[in-house]
């Protein structure tokens, strides 16, 4: 699978903050609309261990093993993630910009 980094930045949800602060979609046919930052498609809070998929291969609740960053959890989603790629939530943008873009061979524990 490919796999990538993300972190709950601007840059990487596709939100902004409007002049007086709110946080709102970025662009797409929901742009302006208001943005819960760090929650995850499933609801949940994000944090080490979400990972984003393409729900139609991986249902959310699917639990991988990614050599080199360890266990997690299907919990969210993302428009560029499509097919067999993957997302991991990393804390802070400058870890998700350093694990960068890998091809790696992933476990599924549990669907």
């Amino acid at each position: 699978m490919v796999v990538t980094g993300y972190c709950p930045c601007g840059e990487c949800c596709s939100w902004r903050r409007t002049w007086y602060g709110r946080a709102v979609v970025a662009k797409g046919p929901n742009a302006g609309q208001p943005k819960a930052v760090g929650i995850t498609a499933s609801g949940q809070r994000a944090g080490r261990g979400t990972i984003a998929a393409d729900i139609t291969v991986l249902p959310m609740r699917t639990q991988l093993y990614v050599p080199g960053y360890g266990y997690g959890t299907v919990a969210d989603t993302g428009g560029a993630i499509q097919g067999r790629r993957l997302d991991l939530f990393f804390s802070t943008h400058q870890l998700a910009r350093q694990w960068g873009v890998k091809r790696l061979n992933v476990r599924v524990l549990k669907p």
